[in-house]
């Protein structure tokens, strides 16, 4: 969903050194951070084949203070696990107020904060039954607004 509002609508993020947490695929942003190592070679081999300039950071990024580089944080499908969603939040929560866009796809996760966030964005996704247990899914694009 980031990659289709980055790719629609480019002014979002033209001219913003982005950081694309939760990367899954990387095909959204020019830095990735996930923690599965799978979706880092994933997104260095979408990086490689559009000849995009990307920087693969794996954990513990969430430890350290926000890069200070980074204008814009594209944030995935992150807030799927009541144990690591506050904290991630805090993070998000610590970047905006250093002036850092934050935009969020927020696929309906019950874990995902409500509060202090403004919707840009809203559609229905056809999703499989097996991997989400539900053949469909809201998804908002959402920008933080604390």
């Amino acid at each position: 969903m980031l990659a289709r509002v980055v790719q629609a609508e480019p002014a979002r993020v033209r001219g913003q050194t982005r950081l694309d947490l939760g990367c899954g695929s990387g095909v959204a942003g020019i830095a990735a951070h996930d923690i599965d190592p799978v979706a880092l070679a994933i997104a260095a081999q979408h990086a490689r084949a559009n000849a995009v300039e990307l920087l693969l950071q794996g954990p513990p990024l969430l430890h350290a203070p926000c890069p200070a580089c980074l204008s814009c944080i594209l944030v995935g499908d992150l807030f799927y696990k009541r144990s690591t969603a506050s904290a991630r939040w805090a993070w998000l929560c610590t970047a905006h107020r250093q002036g850092v866009r934050v935009l969020i796809a927020d696929v309906s996760r019950p874990f995902a904060p409500t509060a202090g966030m403004r919707c840009l964005w809203e559609e229905r996704l056809a999703t499989a039954w097996a991997w989400e247990g539900t053949h469909v899914r809201t998804v908002r694009l959402l920008t933080l607004d604390v």
